[in-house]
């Protein structure tokens, strides 16, 4: 029996199934190579990630085992700041009648209220008609209000015979910005704690000598011994509450 012959072999095509041969190969490599790259680079990216979290979760921890009255002081348990003759303290005088204003550095009512009259209400305690308690609270609670009580009290704590000036340019700023309806900084907390420290920087105008040496208006003259109060009467102990939600 013959036997068959084998197929000759297409040399055109054996050479074109070698070629696909070695570009299966180099393909196969070049995605174990390109795999391998992306790989690495996650894995940077990962741990970038971790590092900054981690960082970050540090800070947090740390700033939750600060204990309150290490940075705030007496003011650390909510007590208001009282303006009277004897300047910014922390006890009212017994003697004299008090006003409590309470108010919020985000509230547009307690700004505006103390740009028309918040110099006369602090220079008139200062002078020694009465107590005068200016009582940090929680109304609108925009990002403002973090920076602006924190400094406020610290100024409070740390630098008493600014704190009044201080005070009233913090509820100015806010007053300008809302009259603006600009919330660009209000809004935001890390834009409202650069605006913070730059009013507190020297020779923006805060830092001028105490209102009280120099009153937007007189007071009647004393005619006793203790200081009597500003015309009209006035209860031994009154409460001014300012307080407005932010429009939308």
């Amino acid at each position: 029996m013959a036997q068959k012959k084998k197929p000759a072999v297409d040399p055109v095509r054996a050479k074109a199934a070698q070629m696909r041969q070695a570009q299966e190969h180099a393909d196969r490599r070049t995605r174990i190579i390109v795999i391998s790259a992306v790989a690495v680079i996650v894995l940077a990216v990962v741990a970038a990630v971790g590092g900054v979290i981690w960082k970050q979760q540090a800070q947090v921890n740390a700033a939750r085992n600060v204990d309150a009255s290490d940075v705030l002081g007496i003011y650390a348990d909510g007590r208001p700041v009282i303006v009277n003759g004897n300047g910014v303290v922390t006890e009212a005088d017994p003697n004299l009648p008090t006003l409590t204003e309470y108010f919020d550095y985000t509230c547009h009512v307690c700004a505006d209220l103390d740009v028309a009259a918040g110099k006369d209400l602090t220079t008139w305690a200062a002078q020694g008609y009465y107590n005068l308690e200016l009582q940090p609270v929680i109304t609108v609670n925009m990002e403002y209000l973090k920076p602006a009580t924190s400094a406020s009290l610290i100024v409070a704590q740390k630098a008493p015979d600014k704190w009044v000036d201080f005070h009233h340019a913090l509820l100015a700023y806010f007053a300008t910005q809302y009259q603006a309806s600009n919330g660009t900084v209000v809004q935001n907390q890390e834009a409202s704690w650069k605006q913070v420290k730059t009013i507190a920087a020297p020779g923006q105008g805060w830092a001028s000598p105490p209102t009280s040496s120099a009153p937007s208006r007189s007071m009647p003259p004393r005619t006793t011994s203790r200081p009597q109060p500003p015309p009209g009467r006035m209860p031994t102990t009154a409460a001014v509450t300012t307080g407005s939600a932010h429009p939308s």
